[in-house]
């Protein structure tokens, strides 16, 4: 907690000022506040689940970026809240990365709104909650890959649903399939962790 709090003493992108999702629409939010606000609404309106929008308005919020507050919107003790929440998440994912850890799921075991807590994390751990999950899992299957279990195996251990979807994903990541980089003698990438924070 200290550590996130001491990397981001500058002002943050997170605001203390939000309203909520039915509230009226305050004129200092940035580009990217106001689309993640449209996701939500449309996702509280739309017979489906709201954790089928998650993950499209988490990538829209962060690939929009949130614009610089023109004063600081949080004080230290704030600060120090937000860090404790951001870093109870990390714990929840790299201890139970093999869950399904919807964005839903894990505001609610920090104690935070949905909203709120999509944007603090993005802001204090650097990237979106989900692409931290999706770090830590890839981790875990390369350092599983290297000790020899096979890939179908290691797929599922570290909580992919689709072989396919696994085999993709560790491409993008390592420039490897799965079982070349189990043959390979490319070193281990660093685990994502406390490191990552921004700041």
């Amino acid at each position: 907690m200290r550590t996130l709090a001491r990397r981001c003493r500058r002002p943050l992108a997170v605001s203390c000022w939000i309203r909520p999702s039915d509230g009226p629409v305050d004129p200092r939010a940035s580009t990217a506040e106001l689309a993640l606000n449209v996701v939500h609404r449309l996702a509280a309106t739309a017979d489906v689940a709201l954790e089928r929008f998650e993950h499209p308005a988490g990538e829209l919020y962060w690939a929009l970026g949130a614009e610089p507050p023109r004063r600081p919107l949080c004080g230290d003790r704030q600060l120090a809240w937000y860090a404790a929440r951001v870093d109870r998440a990390r714990e929840l994912i790299e201890s139970r990365f093999d869950e399904d850890l919807s964005l839903a799921r894990l505001a609610r075991e920090v104690g935070m709104s949905l909203y709120s807590f999509a944007r603090v994390f993005a802001e204090l751990a650097g990237e979106t909650p989900h692409r931290y999950l999706v770090g830590v899992r890839l981790h875990e299957a390369a350092r599983r890959l290297r000790a020899g279990q096979p890939v179908t195996e290691v797929a599922h251990v570290v909580g992919y649903g689709s072989l396919g979807h696994f085999i993709s994903s560790f491409r993008r990541a390592f420039g490897a399939t799965p079982s070349r980089f189990a043959r390979s003698r490319t070193p281990l990438p660093p685990r994502p962790g406390r490191g990552a924070a921004r700041g």
